[in-house]
């Protein structure tokens, strides 16, 4: 939801919201809530086997 300025964002779920800029491309602002993600997290996976876990971001 945008109000005048200011942005208002809701993350609800296994989802994650990005934001664009032309200048400095795509930013990821939250995080899913999944088992990956927790593993990421927590150091037991890297970004290189998440990309290709089972259950991954797909």
């Amino acid at each position: 939801m945008v109000l005048e300025d200011v942005y208002y964002l809701i993350n609800i779920g296994d989802s994650r919201s990005y934001v664009f800029n032309e200048q400095k491309g795509l930013k990821r602002l939250t995080k899913d809530h999944s088992v990956v993600q927790e593993m990421l997290d927590a150091g037991t996976l890297t970004e290189s086997e998440a990309a290709s876990h089972p259950t991954g971001p797909g």
